[in-house]
């Protein structure tokens, strides 16, 4: 096995910020080395223990300078994407320590950008935090804090235009002999990739991993583009002759199993699935776990809408949530899944309401995203429940270009073209008969004949057995054919009336 990196680089000193064009208005040379070893961190998703992981790291930048505005700063950051100020006492004390030192100590023109970007999201306009942040990298291709900062932002909002836009830029700039140059060549494909550029996409997480064999989010990146390119057999063999490096991140693991997962998915080995989902994800949910609940949550109902028993795993975890602040309508979805697939309907009652009050009531980004796609998710999965398949398509039709917003990946989002794909099978009205076949089509053409794919083509042809003709029908005669098997279903034509085939013989 491939050695791993531990450590890649000496904490850097107030010099060795100075050296990335990055002044900071602390004198101790010891708060500036914790700040470099979290960001290392944060970079490697993983938690040293010898510094006490974040935690510690934190309590060291404060212990080495109490008044260095860039603690509270970091406390604050690591609050937002699960609380919102308004309900928040925690996330409100660290913004206030934050800002009072702000007031009372000389700070950088580059701290106080970091504070204005902190407040910013805090108070939910959050597209201009990233705003702030890719300014920065733009002024400062070196400025790898705000590089990091913004890319998790992008991740947040799935607003990934700029960072795509300013990372060959960032790429040009850097050397190789610079810490973290390994890294942000994982951070770039994995940008490509979800603007469907898998090809260039895997050059950039190939060098990644050749830099660092245990980047794990490079390992990550490319497990996106081998699922998104119909390659689960090599995916699987990736992340099995990998594991020990990937595992090195511990931050991103359960997520990498997902990831690992979703590969056996696409190969109808549901067992393989549910021992990782048992011995991985659901193993990492506890209270607070958001992310592990969520992977967990998506992964089973996965399994749930291709009709795999999934036990009593829905309602292992569904006690784990926390109550939504309403800061992440990512999280808030997963969440109406489980309640949903536990059969615990007053809590998913309750969330629905909760989040309509919070329409009714609240401001920012996460209220915006809410309002115009989080509402009708949460509802489209209500009337999946209830078997209710034409209101699922009514309710995700007009928002299905807009799931983006809620955050997090492609790979993340698809189970709503799933969900909208299960739907369109089972419509009764002849109003969306062809969406099914259509959606179909669609990922055939973007992602190939997956296994995924064949089995909803299987559904599509168990529920509408005619289709199995269609291959040997002109498009003419392919509508005649539908438009004749919606009178058929509804009893008004006899069975034998279209016999029809590719030789222009007539319906008898």
């Amino acid at each position: 096995m491939t050695q791993c990196i531990v450590t890649e680089h000496e904490w850097k000193d107030l010099q060795g910020w100075k050296d990335y064009g990055i002044s900071l208005s602390t004198p101790s040379n010891e708060a500036a080395k914790m700040l470099d070893a979290l960001m290392t961190q944060l970079f490697r998703w993983y938690e040293d223990e010898t510094l006490g992981g974040i935690v510690g790291t934190l309590k060291r930048i404060k212990e080495a300078d109490p008044d260095y505005v860039l603690g509270p700063l970091l406390q604050s950051r690591f609050k937002l994407s699960s609380h919102r100020l308004e309900t928040s006492p925690e996330l409100q004390a660290s913004l206030k320590e934050m800002e009072d030192l702000a007031n009372a100590h000389p700070v950088t023109d580059w701290e106080m950008k970091l504070v204005g970007v902190v407040k910013d999201f805090a108070t939910g306009h959050r597209h201009k935090s990233l705003r702030t942040l890719e300014e920065m990298v733009v002024d400062n291709p070196r400025d790898f804090f705000a590089l990091r900062l913004a890319y998790m932002f992008a991740l947040t909002l799935g607003d990934w235009a700029g960072i795509k836009s300013i990372m060959p830029k960032v790429l040009a700039t850097w050397t190789p002999d610079m810490a973290f140059y390994g890294y942000i060549h994982g951070m770039y494909g994995f940008v490509l990739n979800e603007f469907k550029q898998p090809k260039e996409a895997e050059k950039y997480t190939s060098k990644a991993l050749n830099i660092n064999p245990c980047d794990c989010w490079s390992t990550h990146a490319t497990a996106h583009i081998l699922v998104e390119t119909n390659r689960a057999e090599e995916g699987i063999k990736f992340m099995e002759k990998n594991e020990p490096k990937w595992t090195t991140g511990t931050f991103l693991l359960e997520h990498n199993y997902w990831h690992w997962a979703l590969f056996h998915l696409d190969k109808g080995d549901y067992e393989s699935v549910i021992g990782i989902l048992d011995d991985y994800i659901i193993s990492e949910c506890c209270p607070g776990t958001s992310f592990a609940l969520c992977d967990a949550s998506s992964l089973l109902y996965r399994l749930e809408m291709e009709g795999v028993p999934t036990g009593k795993r829905w309602e292992a975890i569904n006690s784990l949530w926390s109550p939504s602040e309403h800061a992440s309508v990512f999280i808030e979805v997963h969440m109406m899944m489980n309640h949903l697939c536990a059969k615990d309907y007053e809590s998913a009652n309750s969330l629905l309401e909760s989040c309509e009050k919070f329409v009714s009531e609240g401001k920012g980004t996460s209220w915006e995203v809410t309002k115009e796609v989080g509402v009708s998710l949460c509802e489209a999965m209500i009337a999946f429940d209830k078997a209710k398949y034409d209101d699922v398509v009514e309710l995700l039709l007009p928002v299905r270009d807009d799931v983006i917003r809620i955050g997090g990946s492609n790979a993340q989002r698809d189970v709503f073209n799933l969900l909208l794909t299960h739907a369109a099978i089972q419509c009764s009205g002849s109003k969306y008969k062809n969406l099914g076949r259509k959606l179909i089509q669609e990922r055939k053409q973007s992602d190939g004949e997956t296994g995924v794919t064949e089995r909803l083509q299987e559904r599509l042809l168990r529920r509408h057995p005619w289709r199995k003709y269609q291959n040997n029908l002109s498009r003419v005669e392919l509508d005649l054919w539908e438009n004749s098997w919606g009178i058929l279903k509804n009893g008004h034509i006899s069975a034998g009336l279209c016999a029809r085939r590719r030789n222009g013989s007539k319906c008898t």
